[in-house]
């Protein structure tokens, strides 16, 4: 077996075994970004460094010398200093930081005073053993294949995993059957993100010792990346078959394999073994708080990863899981909290500066949504969905130009992203120069070139097609001469994304959506008879929705997003001649009610 293989398992499912201090819970003092805190900590080094006193010191920090975020940046920002290379190590800024603990500003100082002395005593010993062999380049003519392994096995914990896969390959020549380096070689591909290559090697693992468990728990997981859920389930299914060791691993994996595959029953039964195995251990919380999401149960979400964090409080996956549930909700402010609390445990963590300008976004704070999506790219570039997010903002503000740049870079990026074709159709419709017949045909222009499309083809279409019959709808409000023809090419634009909808697994919400606008568009236009049918229609796959419904919560959500068909229905029975469908109106009105 490896040394280190629990450690990495752990960190398959991101529970970090980090000495990190806990972070402190937000306080009223709002936290910065990661860059604002940067820009005033290097204000501060730059100000010792000019012969500040404590009191300048102390005004220029104001309320920051009480802000706990401030402190808990600051560690991290030293984690990052430690990791850097001797070159470019800056003596005189481990000095100032020395010099700023001295002036006396709270914790905020003793932490700066303690990080910049740790530089300080780390370059003092590079100084002394540059010169010093390195114990790896003194292995590299070794041929004891043990030796070769351990070797590797040190700079794999190093994060150096060219170096250790090279050690791990010299030693399998001098012993072709040595199972724990082909796994040891396929964990390194691993974390390489060179999945065939890891496969290959997991494969000769349990080719040459099939009772080699970790050989199939790692082949796992290489197939859950490669979205090959059956085999993964297969490997994972091997592992919980013949090694207790891995059990509570075995459970995770193919838990997390079947939440993948849509099999939300056979996931919760894996997770519930998993917290069963384990109780004091976070991830089987992660992965069941994950399922209650799928089933649409942000509350039971919550309470699982609320749970995951008291065993793990470090766990920036739980606080970003958790503020996704909040955000299903509607509770963007404490959503923005527990993204905030992800991004001080984890500042690279793009996704959560991604989620969090959403949170910014649906609260109509379009210039912190901005702030965030800026951040995210930042890290990653080529996220569409940050563009496209910040392209929203900005044509919220009225930036039409800049906002159609980032939905024309998403698309370079990735032309068949769907959203930036349906976004960028808006940003034309709501600006000056473009307007309606612009977003029109950008809508047209996208379902033409999508049409082949196998990414979300059904949803992509059936989308683009309902925003043209809104559009349609909107402008047949303001002309209302022509009011007439503009509402019948909105029902054929509606008509249409109903064709893509219908009878897709998973969109059935959306069908409803699309359905409810066609029917309000009859409405408009005096078509009883298909609006009537057209409402039954609606109705039955409502009803049905709610039948299939696994929660409470579930159900709930169904009737308040979709209540405007009920009421329609009301209206429909109200206005009818007959005594019994107007007692059907008052009926139906008090039992959406009572629910």
């Amino acid at each position: 077996m490896l040394p280190f293989p629990l450690q990495w398992l752990r960190d398959l499912f991101s529970a970090l075994l980090s000495s990190d201090p806990p972070i402190p819970h937000p306080t009223e003092i709002p936290p910065l970004t990661n860059e604002g805190y940067e820009t005033l900590f290097l204000q501060l080094t730059e100000g010792v460094a000019c012969g500040w006193q404590r009191s300048q010191l102390l005004e220029h920090l104001g309320i920051r010398q009480h802000d706990p975020w401030f402190v808990a940046w600051l560690q991290r920002y030293g984690k990052n200093l430690f990791r850097q290379s001797p070159q470019s190590f800056n003596r005189n800024f481990a000095e100032q930081m020395v010099r700023l603990g001295n002036l006396g500003c709270g914790e905020l100082g003793d932490v700066a005073a303690s990080l910049g002395r740790r530089l300080l005593a780390m370059d003092d010993r590079s100084a002394q053993t540059q010169l010093a062999p390195t114990p790896v380049a003194q292995t590299l003519e070794s041929e004891d294949p043990l030796e070769l392994f351990d070797y590797g096995v040190n700079l794999y914990k190093s994060g150096e995993l060219e170096g250790a896969l090279s050690l791990w390959r010299n030693a399998l020549e001098h012993q072709p059957h040595f199972s724990e380096a082909h796994n040891a070689c396929g964990v390194a591909h691993y974390g390489l993100r060179q999945w065939s290559e890891a496969l290959g090697c997991f494969d000769q693992v349990t080719v040459t010792q099939p009772d080699f468990s970790l050989g199939y728990f790692n082949r796992g997981h290489v197939y859950l990346e490669l979205a090959q859920l059956e085999a993964a389930i297969a490997d994972f299914t091997v592992v919980i078959s013949q090694d207790p060791d891995l059990h509570y691993y075995g459970y995770l994996g193919r838990g997390l394999a079947h939440l993948h595959q849509g099999q939300s029953a056979e996931a919760l039964a894996d997770f519930n073994q998993a917290i069963t195995l384990q109780p004091q251990l976070s991830e089987g919380y992660q992965g069941r708080g994950l399922v209650h999401r799928a089933l649409g149960d942000p509350q039971g979400a919550i309470a699982d990863f609320t749970t995951a964090l008291d065993a793990d409080p470090n766990s920036h996956e739980a606080y970003h899981n958790r503020a996704l549930a909040w955000q299903a909700l509607g509770r963007h402010r404490t959503a923005i909290e527990d993204f905030t609390q992800a991004l001080l445990l984890y500042p690279n963590f793009y996704q959560a500066y991604y989620n969090r300008g959403n949170s910014y976004l649906e609260l109509g704070d379009w210039h912190q949504a901005i702030a965030n999506y800026k951040e995210g790219l930042a890290l990653k570039p080529s996220d569409v969905l940050a563009r496209n997010g910040r392209g929203v903002a900005l044509t919220a503000l009225g930036q039409y130009e800049a906002a159609l740049k980032d939905f024309q870079a998403a698309l370079e990026l990735e032309p068949d992203f769907w959203p930036a074709w349906a976004n960028q159709g808006w940003t034309m419709y709501a600006a000056p120069n473009l307007g309606p017949a612009a977003a029109l045909q950008n809508w047209e222009t996208a379902i033409n070139e999508l049409q082949q499309t196998q990414r979300e083809r059904a949803l992509a279409l059936g989308t683009l097609a309902h925003y043209s019959g809104l559009a349609f709808a909107q402008v047949a409000q303001r002309e209302t001469q022509q009011a007439r023809p503009l509402m019948e090419r909105a029902i054929a634009a509606f008509q249409r994304s109903l064709e893509w909808l219908q009878d897709q697994p998973g969109l059935e919400t959306t069908y409803l959506q699309v359905i409810t606008d066609l029917i309000v568009s009859y409405q408009r236009t005096g078509s009883i008879l298909n609006t009537k049918n057209n409402l039954n229609i609606a109705l039955l796959i409502l009803n049905q929705l709610q039948l299939n419904s696994q929660t409470l919560a579930q159900k709930r959500h169904l009737l308040h997003q979709f209540r405007g068909i009920y009421q329609l229905k009301v209206e429909q029975l109200t206005q009818a001649l007959d005594p019994k469908q107007r007692i059907q109106a008052l009926e139906l009105a008090e039992e959406r009610k009572n629910l």
